[in-house]
C-alpha cells in the first residue's frame, strides 16, 4: 500500500482549493476545513488565474499552419487571428521552423 507524504497531501489541498475557487465549484468550505485541521494557511499560496487552454494537442500547430497558408504573417498577426497569447506559442513556431514546415524571414513567418 502506498502512503502519501504530508507534503503531497498539503500540495493537493492547495491545488484543489485553487481549482474550486477558479471554477466556482462546490466544496470550498470542506477543503478549507481540512486545511485548517492540517494547520495550513489558507492564503499562503496565491490562486493563479485560470489559463485559456483553448487548443488541445496538435490543434495549436494546426491553427498556426492554417493561418500561414493564407499568407505570410508576423507572430502578432498569427496570435490575433487565432485568439492566442503570443508568448504561449513561440515554442510551437520554433518547433515548426526546426522541422522545416515554416520559415522566418525577418519578423514574418511563412509556410516553408
Amino acid at each position: 500500500m502506498h502512503r502519501h507524504s504530508d507534503e503531497t497531501i498539503n500540495t493537493s489541498l492547495y491545488f484543489l482549493r485553487a481549482q474550486i475557487i477558479r471554477d466556482g465549484a462546490d466544496g470550498l468550505k470542506h477543503v478549507e476545513a481540512l486545511m485548517k485541521l492540517r494547520g495550513l494557511a489558507l492564503d499562503a499560496l496565491p490562486v493563479p488565474e485560470k489559463r485559456n487552454r483553448r487548443f488541445r494537442k496538435g490543434q495549436l500547430r494546426q491553427a498556426i499552419l492554417d493561418e500561414l497558408r493564407k499568407g505570410p504573417r508576423t507572430s502578432r498577426q498569427i496570435a490575433e487571428a487565432i485568439g492566442h497569447d503570443r508568448s504561449n506559442f513561440a515554442h510551437t513556431l520554433q518547433a515548426l521552423k526546426a522541422r522545416g514546415v515554416i520559415r522566418l524571414d525577418g519578423w514574418v513567418w511563412s509556410v516553408g
